[in-house]
């Protein structure tokens, strides 16, 4: 007999009226960063848990690719103990060969408020890392659904990366956030109670030091954290807590009725919690983000440039007032830091790729070798294997003979988007579709579904069928995606908030500028430089094409934008009858991106170390190190 518990309503986020608040202004607070005399140093073995919904093959977007990067580096290139907990979907028992880990359960109520275990299993794989001769391994923990209990346990049956957030009727989002964080709570206190260390271990196992929680959407984490330690049998130090902040337009405004937090959270006294924690709550629902970020030891943000702005100003934000006071209090004592995230430059990568390979459009790794110079010495010997223009050309090649483009696109610009199709930013394809037929362009929207209406994308197909291709089948998109991108010769993010950073990171690194907004962008607005005429002068280092947006003067915006695809497509065409500017221009947008790889010098993998050290220390003085500061 299963145990089954009954929806309040199916929403994750509040409309506008239910986190309505009163504007205030805020005196800025100085943006101090990580104290200069911070060292990186960390005991052995230090144990990092990243959690995440996302992780390698189960990835929706940009998220995914961060914590894998993140993770990857963090193996290869420290004494760190890396693990990384996300949930057990449906369709990684196709990509990993996972074995049971353990058994656990937690405390839900069923129909009547009376509290029901919900047993749940965790599976373990190994992913092993290789990255310049150094060899790494992360220990992967997938939480499984609760068999006994639905609607949960449906909660992660999920039959693609691209339907990792796609709501259920049958079960709320909202549940099936709250079961995650408190089963991974659940599982990381029994990590951090019962060790295993091995009999000839040269070092003690250390339990659990450091808990990293990606988005907001994994925040309760830290409340259920907190609580399950004060259940736990065995008493150890408690971890610390990093909390990386993803963006400061939408993190802020995840929220969950207290009926459904009710359902989880085992307090004697509801209204109790309600009173203690009365400025997370607005209208009856948590917001956690605020939550997240006073009790967590250390807050990150995704970017150093846009953390000083969000505290220092000028950076504005919608409803602000729901997060920015308890990021003030972070800033004022060192615990808001931005760290620039990095870019696997091992994946995708257009120098190793088998399917590339095969189609004779794998890029030449002569990067380091080639000066830009031997491209104008004539007594060189360089062959066209030797050119990545040529690769790029290849691939559109490839996807000519294969009947994916048309023999007429050869001779045409090739423009790739690729992101989710939602009506932000979707405002512009209508018009950009146009503009791109107008200028003979191949204009290719690949992504996933989302809430643009599918039948008007199938009506833009009807009215440009020889210039406009949609992919949104995961099928399609693996089997073309990788050809996709070596061929473009643009890439459109009409969006920057649209996962700007991994999809123009990667159009840069197969040698392809990118077209975007240029609205504040963080750190990469010292990656993406944008072409500009300066006294009749073309300043010639630049990677992208960036049109000014403005949400109250859409048809301005619009005008921008179409004038940055015929700048971007008129460069093509001159570039097309020049191999050398082309290689050299090519060349330089991938030196460009290899500037964002997780391990450069002084990079985020070394300001992390320092991160987890702050919020160690918020825990112990005792490390176990014998130097933690110069």
């Amino acid at each position: 007999m299963t145990s089954g518990i009954t929806s309040t309503k199916n929403i994750t986020q509040p409309t506008e009226s239910e986190h309505f608040v009163d504007k205030r202004i805020y005196m800025p607070v100085q943006y101090l960063g990580i104290d200069s005399n911070v060292t990186p140093e960390l005991p052995p073995g230090t144990a990092i848990y990243h959690v995440s919904k996302e992780f390698g093959a189960a990835t929706e977007g940009s998220l995914g690719k961060i914590v894998t990067g993140l993770a990857k580096a963090q193996a290869v290139n420290s004494s760190m103990n890396v693990n990384v907990i996300l949930p057990y979907y449906s369709f990684l028992k196709q990509k990993y060969k996972a074995t049971k880990y353990i058994q656990l359960g937690v405390k839900v109520r069923d129909t009547n408020g009376e509290w029901k275990v919900a047993r749940f299993t965790t599976f373990k794989f190994l992913s092993k890392v290789e990255r310049n001769n150094s060899q790494g391994t992360i220990n992967v923990f997938m939480i499984g659904s609760p068999s006994n209990m639905p609607p949960l346990n449906q909660s992660f049956k999920i039959d693609v990366a691209d339907n990792l957030y796609t709501p259920k009727k049958s079960l709320p989002l909202e549940w099936k956030d709250l079961y995650f964080c408190k089963a991974a709570a659940e599982f990381i206190t029994y990590r951090n109670t019962m060790l295993d260390t091995p009999l000839f271990a040269k070092r003690e196992s250390r339990g659990v030091d450091v808990v990293h929680i990606h988005g907001t959407t994994n925040a309760m984490v830290i409340e259920f954290l907190k609580i399950s330690n004060e259940q736990a049998n065995f008493k150890r130090k408690e971890p610390s807590i990093v909390y990386t902040l993803q963006n400061y337009y939408d993190d802020h405004l995840h929220s969950y009725d207290l009926r459904d937090v009710n359902k989880f959270l085992e307090v004697q006294d509801m209204d109790q919690f309600g009173h203690e924690n009365s400025q997370y709550i607005r209208d009856n629902r948590l917001f956690v983000s605020s939550l997240a970020v006073d009790k967590s030891q250390v807050v990150t943000f995704m970017s150093e440039e846009t953390a000083r702005e969000i505290v220092e100003g000028p950076l504005d934000f919608d409803l602000k007032e729901l997060v920015l006071p308890n990021i003030l209090n972070k800033a004022k004592i060192g615990r808001w830091i931005g760290i620039s995230y990095g870019f696997d430059v091992t994946e995708p990568n257009p120098f190793k790729n088998k399917m590339l390979e095969e189609s004779n459009a794998i890029f030449p790794e002569n990067l380091d070798i080639l000066d830009p110079l031997d491209f104008y010495d004539n007594n060189l010997n360089i062959s066209p294997k030797d050119l990545i223009a040529v690769s790029k050309l290849n691939a559109k090649k490839y996807l000519i003979s294969e009947g994916f483009l048309n023999e007429e696109d050869l001779e045409r610009p090739l423009v790739l988007f690729d992101g989710k199709f939602q009506v932000t930013g979707f405002q512009f394809f209508v018009e950009a579709t146009s503009t791109l037929a107008a200028l003979n362009a191949k204009f290719v929207i690949m992504g996933q579904r989302n809430n643009y209406p599918v039948v008007k994308l199938k009506k833009m197909i009807e009215n440009y069928p020889d210039h406009l291709i949609i992919i949104y089948e995961p099928e399609v998109r693996k089997k073309w995606g990788v050809h996709l991108y070596a061929a473009a010769d643009i890439q459109y993010i009409p969006d920057p908030s649209e996962d700007l950073g991994a999809v123009a990171t990667e159009a840069l690194l197969f040698g392809t500028p990118v077209i975007s907004s240029d609205i504040d962008m963080g750190d990469l607005n010292d990656v993406l430089i944008n072409k500009t005429i300066y006294e009749d002068k073309i300043i010639n280092d630049y990677n992208s094409y960036l049109f000014e947006l403005d949400e109250e003067f859409i048809d301005s915006s619009i005008q921008g934008m179409k004038s940055t695809l015929s700048n971007a497509v008129e460069d093509w065409r001159r570039m097309a009858t020049d191999l050398v500017e082309r290689e050299l221009f090519v060349r330089k947008l991938i030196r460009d991106a290899l500037k964002l790889d997780w391990l450069r010098i002084g990079g985020p993998i070394e300001q992390y170390k320092k991160v987890y050290k702050l919020a160690m220390l918020q825990i112990s003085n005792n490390l176990e190190v014998d130097e933690l500061w110069h």
